[in-house]
C-alpha cells in the first residue's frame, strides 16, 4: 500500500531525530503524532523542529519564550534580546 504524504513526513522526521514542525514566523509547532492541531497550518512552510520543554529548564527566567513546551528548529536554550522582555 502506498504511503501518505503525512506518513511520508512523520516517517522521515523520526529517521532523522526530529520531533515535529513547526513555524518560526508564527510561534506555532506540532509534534509527529498530532500535525496541525489547530487545523489552520499550512506544513508546506513548516521547518522540522525539537520539542523544547521549559518547564524544567534552569535558564528558563532569562529566555525569550513565555512557552511551558514548544518546538523549535533549534535544541534550546534561545535568550532574550536585550536581556529582558
Amino acid at each position: 500500500m502506498a504511503m501518505t504524504v503525512s506518513e511520508i513526513i512523520r516517517s522521515y522526521l523520526e529517521e532523522h531525530g526530529y520531533d515535529g514542525l513547526c513555524n518560526s514566523k508564527y510561534e506555532c509547532g506540532c509534534g509527529v503524532e498530532d500535525f496541525t492541531p489547530c487545523g489552520n497550518c499550512d506544513i508546506t512552510v513548516c521547518e522540522v523542529a525539537y520539542v523544547n520543554d521549559c518547564t524544567t529548564c534552569s535558564k528558563k527566567s532569562e529566555c525569550r519564550h513565555d512557552f511551558d513546551i514548544f518546538y523549535s528548529p533549534e535544541i534550546c536554550y534561545q535568550p532574550r534580546e536585550g536581556g529582558d522582555k
